[in-house]
């Protein structure tokens, strides 16, 4: 099985990068064996005012690139 990656406006037109609301349902497993990651994203989700202070613009970014913050040991890096 072949894998070919592609920025989100190649896959959905008009997508959003978070909608108004975020839920642990919104995160879906794919092919790339990720579930390790994904599973903390979905805890996260509980709460979805986590998932959207850690991007700083939430809108699609036409190239693909993304800025995240990131904690570690309870301070942001």
């Amino acid at each position: 099985m072949k894998i070919e990656w592609k920025r989100i406006p190649e896959i959905i037109k008009d997508a959003k990068f978070i909608c108004d609301t975020v839920s642990p349902e919104d995160v879906f497993q794919g092919e790339i064996g990720n579930c390790y990651f994904l599973s903390a994203v979905s805890a996260l989700a509980e709460n979805d005012f986590r998932i959207k202070n850690i991007f700083g613009e939430l809108k699609i970014n036409p190239n693909g690139f993304y800025m995240a913050r990131i904690m570690f040991r309870g301070v942001y890096q």
